[in-house]
């Protein structure tokens, strides 16, 4: 179902489908969906555009379904309804969702062990949705985020990636002592004859 309560059906039968960036698509309503993969896919990519002018609306049906994905999912902001077993077996480190969504099918998240889920939005934005059973998985360990508060957490990782590269490149350094005078550290102004102010 959809936000306005219509049933929500992908085409049966044969489709007209397309790839780009590793991705299969077809026509969805006022965009399109992602129906698959192709080899060469990278999932961690997030594709808001086909051919720079198609926004992707939805996630089709087993689109993602058993690929074993391990690391960070981002529905792209622009999608409004996720099909059924979408992400079905997957276990990925981490799942974004925007408040965009509209729809979640049944079973979408089944049987995925997900690190966290991330909802860009409030709350209330996310009881609008209309979430489909077998997706428990989703909610075990959700956070409801502002971008603001996004970006405050990729600071922060960044700068502690930056700390623990530091420290590693430190631990592979050999220092030796070196014996300066202490001068070098205190420098004294000498005074001389032609210094002092004259009478």
């Amino acid at each position: 179902l959809d936000a306005d309560g219509k049933e929500v059906a992908f085409a049966e039968g044969e489709v007209q489908t397309f790839e780009d960036q590793g991705f299969v698509f077809t026509d969805y309503d006022d965009g399109v969906a992602i129906v698959g993969t192709t080899e060469n896919c990278d999932y961690s990519r997030v594709i808001k555009k086909v051919f720079g002018k198609y926004d992707v609306v939805a996630i089709g049906p087993n689109a993602f379904a058993n690929l074993g994905i391990t690391g960070k999912i981002v529905i792209p902001e622009t999608v409004r309804i996720i099909g059924e077993n979408a992400y079905t077996g997957n276990n990925p480190q981490s799942i974004t969702i925007y408040a965009n969504v509209e729809s979640i099918g049944a079973n979408a998240f089944k049987d995925c062990e997900i690190g966290e889920t991330y909802f860009m939005g409030t709350e209330k934005q996310f009881e609008k949705v209309i979430v489909g059973e077998g997706n428990e998985a989703l909610f075990k360990n959700a956070s409801y985020l502002s971008k603001q508060t996004v970006g405050e957490q990729m600071r922060s990782e960044a700068l502690k990636s930056f700390g623990e590269a530091f420290f590693l490149a430190l631990e592979s350094v050999v220092l030796y002592p070196i014996y300066l005078p202490l001068s070098f550290f205190f420098p004294i102004a000498r005074l001389t004859k032609s210094a002092l102010p004259s009478e």
